[in-house]
């Protein structure tokens, strides 16, 4: 599959990748030209647009010839499928999933974040996933390691040297990772580095400190 030829109202190279029989997920597709996929994956796509501070996001399903672009609540009602025959397959829960909280109406809920920003809502239904007990059916279930074999957070070139934990100065109880690579680039996992591709005022105090 040719990713440049993949056509929705965004631009640019920004795509990520679930594999959604097993929730594998890449959080940054390299090769474009050439990307195996299978039909039933989903392709995000993302662009930031001029004034814009988070990125707009298109969801394309993988089909046998193509792509067909998709909203947010097919894609979680496609992974909440996936994520019920992988539960009574595997006995454990797919990468990056975890239960959130079960209903008065016996429904429950399974929150799927490969990243900090990628987050997916899955609400699992007894009647529609033929599931006695969603209590009993998630119950001690572990999260599997990504399939896939990478980080989901993309890391960039060079390797990761050095780390700190800055705290949010709009919210005291987050921090936000800044990395120092073995290249001598510095990376964050704020919103505006990760969206914007910024320098932002976190990785700006640890050069502050360094100097």
């Amino acid at each position: 599959m040719d990713l440049t030829e993949v056509k929705d109202d965004l631009e640019g190279t920004w795509w990520h990748y679930i594999r959604s029989d097993d929730f594998g997920f890449q959080g940054k597709v390299k090769n474009l030209k050439d990307f195996e996929a299978e039909p039933g994956d989903i392709l995000i796509h993302k662009q930031i647009k001029k004034g814009d501070k988070f990125p707009t996001i298109r969801y394309h399903l993988v089909q046998d010839k193509g792509t067909e672009v998709i909203e947010n609540p097919q894609v979680k009602e496609l992974l909440a499928k996936k994520l019920v025959e992988y539960v009574k397959k595997h006995k454990h829960l797919p990468y990056a999933c975890e239960v959130a909280k079960f209903f008065k109406n016996k429904n429950a809920q399974v929150n799927y974040s490969p990243t900090e920003y990628d987050n997916f809502a899955l609400k699992v239904i007894p009647k529609v996933h033929e599931i006695a007990n969603t209590e009993e059916f998630f119950s001690d279930l572990e999260s599997d390691s990504n399939p896939l074999g990478e980080d989901a957070e993309e890391t960039p070139e060079g390797g990761e040297e050095e780390v700190w934990y800055i705290e949010s100065s709009s919210d005291k109880s987050k921090k936000y990772k800044v990395t120092k690579n073995s290249n001598g680039s510095y990376s964050c996992t704020c919103p505006h580095h990760v969206f914007r591709k910024a320098e932002c005022k976190h990785i700006k105090e640890v050069k502050r400190s360094q100097s």
